[in-house]
């Protein structure tokens, strides 16, 4: 038996007076009430909230304003019925009677309403979603009629964990711990069936950037295409994007290609060139053998695929802009599904505006026919040997696909998909019969929204099972492995799963190691130890310490580009002539602003020294934000 220690042995420990003080001085040090989160941990996973407060806030807004209203006519009257959304909006998760009713943890939490709100420990116990209701109003419009309009519960939208739409935001510790939550809370995560599921981090190619590529695959767009192509992906406001391309042809002539449901169409470069403004064909020459100097070989070569490429559109119907567009509208009326009381020359604009360079104005024809002369221009230069192929796997070429960016793509999707089964109930009722359709009556369109899908049990799919179901692809290179499971073996394998980007499940399965390799520019931006060994080494990489995720663009453009412009015209940049003008000499090379071409700068020392002096700036602008966070931490 242990012999009894002295009162005095200090082995025996403190008296219990003091070991119960020091326990209640542990406590209050640790459960202040005004303590927040640590700001080290929120800036981990910062880029998956801010990029879903900017889905469920801005997002959803540009969503509705880009969105065109569905029409069908009357078949007795002629009138024309216009379909559209308006007002949506995520609400907060509330709790319902099926879920996890009669709780004692949620009295202390009631809304506004008086319903109780829904806690994520709630979910997680009940292996429910934590997702709240994703709400929108319904309008149509007979011509000549007044426009009305229908509020539609569209499901349950999953809600991230610590977003502005979630019950947990803005908590300090102590309300965290109150919520039966862990005090370092960071959210980040999506309660999903009772699992904590991630949306992944994706590479995607940088956007409003033409690119110069050589690939084999071209060889099968069809007969006398060739490997050489240049490449844009076009980003709107709302986050959807297009990539379109430019293919050169063994015969010398181009071919635009874009995507449309999955499936791709060729317009020949000629005739498009014709769509935007009213030009001649010597005016559209002159501009096309601008790319490489007079008496070289390069222009040579330039001025006899300038005259094959005009000759696309030598037909007596292709003379003017107008008959340019309606020979497009013709060809696309049944693919775009327009409506019969549009005119081909309507639907052609609508092909021009909807998918051919779709981030640019459509009230500025002018930047569009830029943009698409420049694309010639470096296609002709790579064919000639003029240009360098582009580097497709090296980082200055890519961006990150974040979360809200992604749920903006395919909620978008999913309320065109909406409006289209609308519009094709509502026709089957007006075949079968147009005395039922009474658009005055709420209680038919009561019924016709009724048979709407929901569009949140699309969303639960999605994060449940990591797979897309789109119509369209989204502009993606893949269909599923969007989705993982946020495991919790140890905190740090917890934090990986928030600063890891994955290249994409379509590399994975590629016979090369290219796309595998660390480039010397990923450095300060991926970390050149941290990714796993076998099939997903050098595809799954994390972000490194000291790199810091854009999650959403400036909030005045317009303000922002002017701001850019004033400091490149004092840089030397000559801006963009008017297109009927002359094109600019070949010592000048092209600048190009969000996809843009904002004007022309001298080759040579000038230009050198736009470079330098634009690379200072961002340097001192990323030094300030360096300090301010800094300070930010400091007064943490």
């Amino acid at each position: 038996m242990e012999p009894e220690r002295a009162d005095n042995d200090p082995r025996r420990g403190p008296p219990p007076e003091d070991a119960a003080r020091y326990q209640r001085l542990k406590r209050t040090q640790l459960n202040r009430e005004d303590e927040e989160v640590p700001i080290e941990y929120q800036r981990l996973v910062e880029p998956h909230v801010e990029s879903f407060n900017y889905f469920i806030t801005e997002g959803i807004e540009r969503i509705v304003e880009s969105m065109t209203p569905v029409e069908l006519t009357h078949p007795v009257t002629g009138r024309t019925i216009r379909l559209w959304w308006s007002d949506v909006s995520v609400q907060k998760p509330v709790r319902d009677n099926q879920v996890v009713s009669g709780s004692r943890a949620a009295a202390p939490y009631r809304a506004a309403t008086g319903a109780a709100k829904l806690l994520p420990r709630d979910c997680r116990e009940a292996g429910t979603t934590y997702k709240g209701a994703l709400m929108a109003t319904f309008n149509w419009e007979e011509e000549g009629g007044a426009g009305r309009g229908m509020p539609r519960n569209l499901g349950g939208m999953p809600i991230m964990v610590r977003s502005s739409a979630c019950w947990l935001s803005g908590m300090s510790r102590s309300e965290l711990v109150a919520a039966k939550e862990e005090a370092n809370e960071m959210g980040g995560y999506f309660v999903c069936n009772g699992i904590e599921r991630i949306i992944r981090c994706l590479v995607a190619q940088r956007r409003h950037y033409i690119m110069a590529l050589r690939r084999g695959a071209y060889h099968k767009r069809g007969a006398n295409y060739t490997d050489a192509a240049t490449l844009i992906r076009c980003v709107r406001p709302d986050q959807s994007s297009a990539t379109v391309r430019c293919h050169y042809l063994t015969d010398g002539t181009v071919n635009f290609a874009f995507t449309m449901r999955r499936a791709e169409y060729f317009i020949p470069a000629g005739i498009l060139l014709k769509c935007f403004l009213e030009v001649s064909d010597r005016e559209l020459y002159s501009k096309l053998v601008a790319g490489a100097a007079p008496g070289s070989g390069a222009a040579a070569f330039l001025a006899e695929r300038a005259e094959l490429l005009l000759r696309q559109a030598d037909r007596p119907e292709l003379r003017t802009r107008t008959q340019c567009v309606e020979y497009l509208g013709r060809h696309f009326r049944v693919v775009l599904d327009q409506p019969a009381s549009a005119t081909d020359y309507e639907v052609g604009q609508a092909l021009l505006r909807d998918y051919v360079f779709t981030h640019l104005d459509p009230g500025r024809p002018a930047d569009k026919l830029g943009l698409l002369l420049a694309m010639l221009h470096k296609l002709y230069a790579l064919v000639c040997g003029a240009a360098a192929e582009d580097n497709p796997d090296a980082a200055t070429h890519h961006e990150i696909l974040l979360p809200g960016h992604l749920l903006l793509k395919f909620l978008k999707e999913k309320l065109e998909d909406c409006l289209g089964i609308a519009r094709e109930l509502m026709r089957k009722d007006l075949a079968a019969k147009p005395d039922s359709v009474n658009l005055e009556n709420e209680s038919y369109m009561q019924k016709l929204l009724a048979k709407l899908p929901d569009v949140g049990q699309k969303f639960e799919y999605l994060l449940n099972t990591g797979n897309l179901l789109s119509k369209s692809g989204l502009d993606l290179s893949q269909t599923s492995g969007f989705t993982v499971v946020a495991e919790k073996l140890n905190f740090f394998r917890y934090l990986s799963h928030f600063r890891s980007v994955h290249r994409g499940a379509y590399f994975a399965e590629l016979r090369t190691t290219t796309v595998r390799k660390l480039l010397p520019e990923s450095w300060g931006f991926m970390c050149p130890v941290h990714t796993p060994d076998g099939a997903p080494c050098g595809l799954l990489n994390h972000f490194a310490a000291s790199c810091s995720i854009v999650t959403r663009g400036s909030d005045n453009p317009d303000r922002t580009q002017l701001a850019i412009m004033t400091v490149l015209s004092g840089l030397g940049l000559v801006p963009a002539a008017p297109v009927l003008s002359p094109p600019p000499p070949p010592e000048y090379l092209p600048v190009m602003l969000d996809g843009r071409v904002a004007g022309h700068v001298r080759s040579g020392p000038p230009a050198a020294g736009l470079v330098a002096r634009l690379r200072q700036i961002k340097a001192a602008v990323l030094k300030l934000a360096a300090m301010n966070i800094k300070l930010e931490l400091q007064v943490k």
